[in-house]
């Protein structure tokens, strides 16, 4: 429970618009790269298992295979 607090207080209080997100996918060995779209940050419990808590996000791109992971964080730098 702790960890969940810890990883949902920056996510809710501290991300701002203009911030760069990583999200790995479970679907397939990669990650997506997005940009926080708006300050808004929404919490709706009634929503769907695990997106209680979200922010609107413009994704960048097409997703990035694990093996090109480095690449992407020198991206972001």
């Amino acid at each position: 429970m702790r960890q969940a607090i810890e990883e949902g207080w920056p996510f809710a209080h501290e991300i701002k618009k203009g911030d760069l997100v990583i999200l790995p996918l479970k679907t397939q060995p990669a990650i997506q790269i997005g940009e926080i779209s708006t300050p808004d940050y929404h919490f709706e419990p009634a929503g769907p298992d695990p997106f209680f808590h979200w922010r609107p996000v413009k994704w960048i791109g097409e997703a990035v295979l694990h093996a090109s992971r480095r690449m992407a964080m020198r991206l972001l730098r």
